[in-house]
């Protein structure tokens, strides 16, 4: 028998159940839907003549401000901000200014002010921030902007925006600009249309079957009948957690990293896309190789273009306690469960995370 699979056998060594809940994350269904579009959108393209309408002023302020980071969020760092709120088209817009940000504003132009004044310049650059926001937009839908006022802030107010890293004389600081629900759906159909633009039809009913496959081992052709049986345990020689694949056609399409998606006592299996997935590897001489699959789901072109971005997620019909699928030659001959092999049943979150993960075998097709 080869080294690649082998019985469950003695030792002090027990197989306990995977805790997945404590390795893989959990993914919102807004975090895989807006995954594909919001979330990796630049913004910044879409706001072309933003910075012009502040140069003037930072030359004659002599501030010197960096841009770094421009980010799409789904949860906003709320801590301690003031909220200057706006509407465009009726539905809310927000500039959040932390208490580093706000501090850093009033000190350097009044220091020796009051509160009240100090409050009153941060809203003057509040409200020119979110109008220049408007104004520089390369949208075609003319904007209907008003600007409210301060308000309080409570809790996560908005369902999405964007976080602004920049430096400012030097100092780090970053703001966000929060977004309501209406705009961050447009600005999801925007990114989509532009990442499909030249791709030709789309519309098609066509759809490809896509494998979602953990890992698997090699077997030779007298081993296979030994090691599929009830009770037996198959190692996991390539693949992993953050080493998944995803199958077209069970050809390698996209890597990615295992997620757990939705909450309750039922999530399901997600992906969350790294790359381009690797060649098929070439198995050992005389060794044919074994997948364990955990989810499919069919697929069309437009899904296929969002999909093989970096950092989209994908979500499978299939529940994370659903037994794995042991696969051959594309058919399924057996079922199985993730375990590990710990020295003791309280083993620490750590243990879990580094334990190798096998596959025992449950049913045989």
């Amino acid at each position: 028998m080869s080294d690649t699979a082998t019985a469950e056998g003695g030792g002090s060594n027990k197989l306990s159940p995977w805790k997945w809940e404590e390795v893989i994350p959990f993914l919102s269904q807004s975090e895989v839907t807006f995954s594909q579009g919001f979330l990796r959108c630049r913004p910044e393209q879409w706001f072309p003549g933003f910075s012009a309408h502040w140069q003037p002023i930072f030359h004659s302020l002599n501030l010197d401000i960096e841009v770094g980071e421009v980010r799409p969020v789904l949860q906003l760092p709320v801590g301690e901000s003031s909220l200057f709120l706006g509407s465009l088209h009726g539905e809310e817009l927000g500039l959040l200014v932390n208490a580093r940000l706000f501090e850093f504003v009033s000190r350097t132009y009044i220091p020796e002010a009051p509160l009240l004044a100090k409050h009153l310049l941060v809203e003057y650059f509040a409200r020119r921030f979110l109008s220049t926001l408007v104004r520089s937009w390369s949208g075609q839908m003319e904007a209907d902007f008003r600007f409210e006022s301060e308000r309080v802030l409570s809790g996560q107010q908005f369902p999405g925006g964007v976080t602004v890293s920049f430096r400012a004389n030097g100092e780090p600081f970053s703001l966000e600009i929060g977004l309501g629900e209406k705009i961050l759906h447009r600005l999801q159909e925007l990114w989509i249309a532009q990442a499909v633009q030249g791709a030709g039809p789309t519309t098609t009913d066509k759809t490809l079957p896509l494998r979602l496959v953990l890992g698997g081992t090699y077997l030779s052709p007298s081993e296979i009948g030994q090691q599929l049986v009830v009770g037996n345990t198959l190692p996991l020689s390539f693949g992993g957690v953050r080493d998944a694949s995803l199958l077209l056609h069970d050809e390698p399409w996209m890597k990615g990293e295992l997620c757990a998606v939705g909450s309750g006592e039922s999530p399901q299996w997600g992906v969350r896309v790294v790359g381009e997935g690797d060649e098929r590897p070439l198995s050992p001489s005389g060794m044919t190789p074994v997948l364990y699959e955990l989810g499919e789901s069919d697929i069309g072109r437009t899904e296929m273009m969002l999909l093989s971005q970096p950092g989209a997620n994908h979500g499978f019909s299939s529940q994370v306690d659903e037994p794995v699928r042991i696969v051959i030659s594309g058919q399924v001959v057996a079922r199985g469960r993730l375990r590990v092999r710990l020295g003791d049943e309280n083993s620490s979150r750590s243990t879990q995370t580094l334990a190798p993960l096998l596959v025992e075998v449950l049913t045989v097709e």
